[in-house]
């Protein structure tokens, strides 16, 4: 990159963040929704993609990576940690706005009752799971 472009870059920032962090949130809303319509390995390159652009907002917002052990997640009564809010972004002010409304991209649960479990910092929310209810 150009020293223009790095200088444009730390003067955005903050708004670059956001935008990723948006699109981020856009395409998990997508993968709930529709990631059971797709293949496999396209659901696996997507969540991948998604993954990585969770984990480097929290870097570059300087969130810590590493949580405190134990913490507390959120699973469905199939044993799965891979539980998504809905959300939507208004097209005309690009606004993000979530919604009570989970479901569980592993068994498709879409109600209300989900749980709190304890998990050592080890635990893997993209492949383990927890004890069903």
């Amino acid at each position: 990159m150009t020293k223009e472009t790095h200088e444009l870059v730390a003067e955005h920032a903050g708004e670059l963040i956001e935008a990723l962090d948006n699109t981020a949130a856009s395409l998990e809303t997508v993968m709930v929704c529709f990631g059971n319509q797709m293949t496999k390995a396209d659901q696996d390159g997507r969540w991948a993609v998604l993954n990585e652009a969770q984990r480097l907002v929290k870097l570059l917002r300087g969130e810590t990576e590493e949580p405190a052990s134990p913490r507390i997640i959120t699973a469905c009564r199939c044993g799965s940690p891979r539980v998504y809010r809905d959300a939507a972004i208004n097209v005309n002010t690009e606004e993000l706005g979530t919604y009570d409304l989970m479901s569980c991209s592993d068994c498709g649960y879409d109600g209300r009752h989900y749980r709190e479990v304890e998990v050592s910092k080890d635990f893997d929310v993209e492949t383990d799971s927890v004890e069903p209810a």
